[in-house]
């Protein structure tokens, strides 16, 4: 049984806008309260939705290349989601929400077997290294950020990859960055972010 502590700072997530008035994620209230217990069966769909609520959260930290023309769709800035039926109906939840740069957020759901590299992020729901590794490959020179949530994949090349840190106090969901991936790929990771990592794979580094 887990029981999820998050980061304050998540809150501040409430402070985006929307052209026609201020719109509030229901994954910001789930964020700043104790999360309810999970199963051993898997993740509970209250994990789900702060996950996705970081992801959200990642993208006042994140730049892409301005000039790039493979990613510029015009207003549309492009979220897909690889395996996990759950992350992908509740990823469709920031549809209602802009970026910062007031760009309307579109999920689509998303395979390893297919080009991706229009996509701003992919989001991969799967810790089975053969697929990252593939999925990697095939965006090797894309500006895309990439996510996912298992052991040890921001050292296989992943740019941030969520972490579950137990606690005396309960456990915290927490995230590690390989921000030399991301700079070789034309990304620019805040520092804001990268002070917030409990790991940062960067150049000159071992792993």
């Amino acid at each position: 049984m887990r029981e999820y502590v998050v980061k304050s700072w998540l809150g501040g997530m409430a402070g985006f806008h929307q052209a026609n008035g201020v719109v509030i994620f229901l994954a910001i209230i789930l964020m700043c309260a104790n999360l309810g217990a999970a199963s051993s069966a898997g993740e509970t769909d209250q994990e789900i939705q702060v996950k996705t609520g970081f992801v959200y959260k990642f993208l006042q930290y994140v730049t892409w290349p301005h000039d790039d023309k493979a990613i510029d769709n015009g207003d549309v800035f492009l979220i897909s989601v690889v395996g996990g039926s759950s992350y992908l109906q509740t990823f469709k939840e920031l549809t209602k929400l802009e970026t910062r740069s007031g760009k309307r957020i579109e999920i689509r759901k998303g395979s390893v077997d297919e080009d991706l590299s229009e996509s701003r992020i992919v989001f991969i729901a799967t810790d089975n290294e053969s697929t990252v590794k593939k999925l990697l490959t095939n965006l090797k020179g894309s500006p895309t950020l990439t996510i996912s949530d298992g052991d040890n994949l921001a050292k296989l090349g992943m740019m941030i990859n969520f972490v579950n840190i137990e606690t005396s106090k309960g456990w915290k969901l927490r995230f590690e960055i390989n921000n030399q991936a991301a700079k070789d790929a034309g990304l620019k990771i805040g520092a804001q972010l990268l002070k917030l990592a409990i790991k940062v794979v960067d150049s000159g580094d071992d792993e």
